[in-house]
This record gives C-alpha cells, structure tokens and sequence, in this order.
C-alpha cells in the first residue's frame, strides 16, 4: 500500500511539472506604421512655442504617455531635466523664461491629441493601458 502512495505521489508531482499550467500572450502597444512612423510624426509635428525659441531653451524632453485600451494616448508627465536655456537671454526675455515649459506641455498635449490612435497592448487577447517613455530632441538650428 505504501508503494502505492509514493506511486500516485511520484505520478502527481511528475504531472504537475510538465504540464502547463497557463500561457501568457502579450502584444506591445505599438504605432500605425511602426515606432519610427511615430517619432517622424513627433518630429515633424511639432511647432517649437515661441518663448522656447526666443530664450533658446533646448535638449532632451522625456515625455511620459499612456497609451489607452481604445488605443488613444494621454500625457502622464513630462521631464525637463535634460532641457537648458543656452546664452544669456535679453532681458525682455526673461518673461517668457517663466512660460516657457507649459508652452511646451500644450504643444505636446496638443501632438498627442491630434495623433492616431495606436494598437493598444494585450494580454491573453485583453486590452491594456501601458506606459511608455519616449525622449524627444528639441533643437534650435
């Protein structure tokens, strides 16, 4: 009896580790014509504010998005830490110095209200909201 239940023990334990138990099927959100499709589009889309232009702020803008499960994207944050005003600003400058990052928070507001909807993430064939991160190069040239 005893050989039995070490048996059907051995038996259970083998089944258990070779069966599977569940498979997770996931999709990235992703861009009508791909990711570079969508930098393009950020790039080419975006009307660089005024004050940013005349006070010469420039770098790296982190910009932080929600992708939604009906596919449409929401801004989350955006990081300036990589931004920098670049020479001396005149003085009449200095105003648009205090505007200068929520004139570019509407802009981006306005690029991701604009933009077409993504595919959204899935999981097991369900929609999801995910994050992404996307670093934006802003330029004066």
């Amino acid at each position: 009896m005893n050989l039995f239940k070490y048996l059907l023990v051995m038996l259970m334990a083998f089944l258990c580790s070779t069966s599977v138990i569940g498979q997770v099927n996931e999709t990235l959100p992703s861009y009508p014509e791909g990711f570079d499709a969508f930098k393009e589009y950020l790039v080419s889309e975006f009307h660089y504010p005024e004050s940013a232009r005349k006070t010469k702020y420039q770098g790296i803008l982190g910009l932080t998005l929600f992708i939604n499960k009906d596919g449409s994207g929401t801004l989350r944050k955006l990081d300036f830490s990589k931004m920098k005003f670049v020479g001396d600003p005149k003085d009449e400058d200095k105003q648009l110095m205090v505007n200068v990052k929520e004139d570019i928070r509407f802009e981006v507001q306005r690029l991701i209200a604009e933009m077409p909807d993504w595919e959204p993430a899935t999981r097991n064939g369900e929609k999801l909201r995910v994050i992404i991160n996307v670093p934006m190069r802003l330029v004066l040239y």
